[in-house]
């Protein structure tokens, strides 16, 4: 075998030159997609920590609301009570005082 000529050797060195570029190309390539890649992540992890900061707002809001219905609720059962109660009282009363007026009314109107 002989060795390769001087032409040779340039051509493949030429070759090898014109490969190790394309190669370099695409990894600068590869390498951008993986920088915008990262910088959206980024972007994405922002905007969930935003919504989990919004939900746990939300969820804040919503249990001081549950609490409010609820007290609201036992105020408002309270209050029923205290209706029926007087309610009662009153009833009581007035049929006592007719139970005691009546025979006055009675004996002042028909005798």
């Amino acid at each position: 075998m002989t060795p390769p000529s001087t032409y040779d050797l340039l051509q493949k060195i030429s070759e090898i030159q014109i490969q190790l570029a394309e190669v370099m190309k695409e990894s600068q390539h590869q390498t951008s997609l993986i920088v915008s890649m990262h910088e959206d992540n980024r972007k994405l992890a922002e905007q969930a920590d935003a919504a989990e900061d919004k939900a746990e707002l939300a969820l804040a809001r919503a249990d001081q609301a549950l609490k409010e219905l609820e007290q609201e609720r036992e105020e408002t059962r309270k209050a029923q009570k205290e209706r029926k109660v007087d309610r009662r009282w009153l009833l009581g009363t007035a049929l006592t005082i007719l139970g005691l007026v009546t025979p006055i009314l009675i004996r002042f109107y028909f005798n």
